[in-house]
């Protein structure tokens, strides 16, 4: 695309803006449906001996969405933008069953990123309130208790939409201290961090760890290592 289409000034003089994901693609073009549709067809016989083929597009008209992965889009008589969740109609909307062997925390985890998914998504905030109800109910059916949904599905509504990635909006300082970092999976750690601890002195001379963790920093750093446990499910 990049070569054959992006970098032809001809073909994108109408292009105003234009983003693609892998096979999936939505932009901004200037001109009539007519213009539209052979513009289409240029890029075709441009992408041809790539054996590749644009097959299938669709104009918006104004309050008309378009979909673009699980966003769905539109400019309203005002000029302003309105976005949606998007989901296929094949979705079932299917969710861990909240009597399933799983820690509880995973379900809170899952109502969490479902709703903080949407308030992303949604610019609107009646619409937010709509696609979060609906969400809660897809929660309801598969156990999830009340409390627990319409407590996150309210942060989720109070809080800012923040469209910025986590690394831009918090900087974390990394620690002066060295630290032996213990991953292990899900279950009862009490038995290895005890150990961890117990021996930390002892692993904090050996090479493995002093080395690695301090060869670029100060010596009059302290050799006593701050234990931090990762657990993975």
């Amino acid at each position: 695309m990049r070569k054959a289409v992006y970098n032809n000034e001809e073909l994108m003089k109408n292009i105003k803006s234009a983003k693609r994901y892998i096979d999936d693609g939505a932009g901004l073009y200037s001109g009539s449906v007519k213009s539209f549709n052979s513009w289409i067809v240029s890029v075709n016989e441009k992408l041809a001996p790539y054996g590749l083929t644009i097959d299938e597009s669709c104009i918006c008209s104004t309050n008309d969405y378009i979909a673009f992965l699980d966003i769905q889009f539109c400019f309203d008589s005002a000029g302003n933008l309105q976005t949606d969740l998007y989901t296929k109609p094949t979705d079932s909307r299917a969710y861990l069953n909240f009597n399933s062997a799983h820690p509880r925390h995973t379900f809170s985890g899952i109502v969490y990123s479902g709703c903080f998914r949407l308030r992303k998504i949604i610019n609107n905030q009646d619409k937010l309130e709509q696609r979060l109800k609906e969400l809660c109910d897809c929660f309801k059916n598969a156990g999830y208790p009340e409390s627990l949904t319409k407590n996150i599905m309210q942060k989720a509504l109070a809080s800012e939409r923040c469209l910025k990635r986590k690394s831009e909006r918090t900087q974390v300082e990394e620690s002066a201290t060295p630290s032996i970092r213990v991953v292990s999976t899900f279950g009862s750690d009490a038995d290895l961090v005890k150990s961890v601890k117990r021996f930390a002195s002892s692993l904090s001379r050996t090479r493995s760890f002093s080395e690695s963790d301090v060869s670029d920093r100060s010596e009059n750093l302290p050799l006593t290592p701050v234990l931090c446990v990762d657990t993975t499910a």
